[in-house]
């Protein structure tokens, strides 16, 4: 996913962003409503929502500092598509952090790696 800076979520065009911020909002959705679930839940993820979700949740965080982003990343490698099993715990602190990216991104971030913990 290397797209331009000129546009929000590395996208190469107005289009490809709108579609992109869809696809955040759905990210978003999906892990609001698994947060509330009695038990964990099934999510389905395609290799554009593979890595839009794990880039979000490195900027949120920090690169390496939420495993279940590296493990999201290994799952998917080479796969048309993953389904990962999300616990309601997880899946709050996923959004929580996908939020975070979001903004921070939206801020001017781009590059996880500029992201220190304190």
């Amino acid at each position: 996913m290397n797209g331009s800076e000129t546009y929000l979520f590395r996208a190469r065009s107005a289009e490809e962003q709108a579609m992109r911020e869809a696809q955040v909002r759905l990210i978003l959705s999906s892990l609001e409503e698994a947060s509330g679930a009695p038990a964990p839940v099934l999510v389905g993820l395609t290799p554009d929502g593979v890595e839009l979700l794990t880039w979000l949740l490195d900027l949120g965080s920090a690169p390496g500092s939420f495993p279940p982003a590296s493990m999201i990343r290994t799952i998917a490698t080479g796969r048309p598509g993953v389904m990962v099993m999300i616990a309601p715990e997880l899946a709050g602190r996923m959004r929580s952090l996908v939020e975070l990216g979001e903004a921070r991104h939206r801020a001017g971030l781009t590059d996880p790696a500029l992201i220190r913990i304190h």
